[in-house]
């Protein structure tokens, strides 16, 4: 069994190094979460750890882009935190899946079988879309273009050469299209993307449609 554990904090390291080994794992460890992104294909762990305090807004689309299976298959994601998590945090680390590795590990290790409860399925909901014109226009980075709606996304996704990238866009639900800032060409299929409202991930495959002056538009290929 191999477990990925990412963080470049020593306390969080020394702590959950000795149970990894304990419990039969082989430890991968990386500092950058965006260079484990790079190699989590490659790596294909059974378990990720990761601290919420050294990456308060990348853990999540870790978690949700884990959950398009480019990792494997089950891969469970720990979560240290060093601090108590905030109300809106803890329900988002609920609806991904995602377990405290203080009071999950010991528990779904300590027996051969692995805790059911922290089996659940994680829901990956269709991302909402924006529905009251006003709010929208109330918020600033929320716009209406061409009187279409669209949702601001934190954006993963794995380009035909494997790179993986991180990025923002807007999803524009009823088109199933993404644009985004991007070097992509033409007509590019990308396996795995994962978006990300702050509430909801949701993964699926695209093709690269169009690119006008360095926007990207991705149409969705599976959902």
């Amino acid at each position: 069994m191999k477990a990925l554990v990412i963080s470049d904090r020593t306390e969080i390291i020394d702590f959950v190094t000795p149970l990894l080994k304990e419990k039969g794992f082989d430890l991968i460890h990386y500092r950058w979460i965006i260079k484990a992104l790079d190699n989590i294909e490659e790596i294909q762990p059974d378990i990720i750890v990761l601290s919420a305090g050294e990456y308060p807004r990348h853990w999540k689309t870790l978690a949700g882009f884990v959950q398009s299976g480019i990792g494997g298959n089950d891969v469970k994601v720990y979560l240290y935190e060093t601090s108590p998590l905030s109300e809106d945090d803890e329900k988002k680390a609920e609806d991904l899946g995602v377990i405290s590795f203080v009071e999950g590990f010991q528990k779904d290790y300590d027996s051969k079988a692995v805790n059911k409860a922290a089996e659940k399925s994680v829901v990956i909901e269709t991302i909402e879309k924006q529905s009251d014109i006003s709010d929208a226009l109330d918020e600033e980075d929320d716009e209406i273009i061409d009187e279409r709606l669209y949702t601001n996304v934190e954006i993963a996704y794995n380009e035909p050469l494997g790179i993986i990238h991180f990025g923002t866009g807007r999803y524009y639900e009823d088109e199933k299209i993404i644009e985004l800032e991007s070097k992509l060409t033409n007509g590019s299929l990308l396996k795995y993307i994962s978006l990300f409202d702050g509430n909801n991930v949701i993964s699926f495959s695209g093709t690269v449609e169009n690119i006008v002056d360095g926007l990207a538009s991705i149409k969705v290929c599976e959902l």
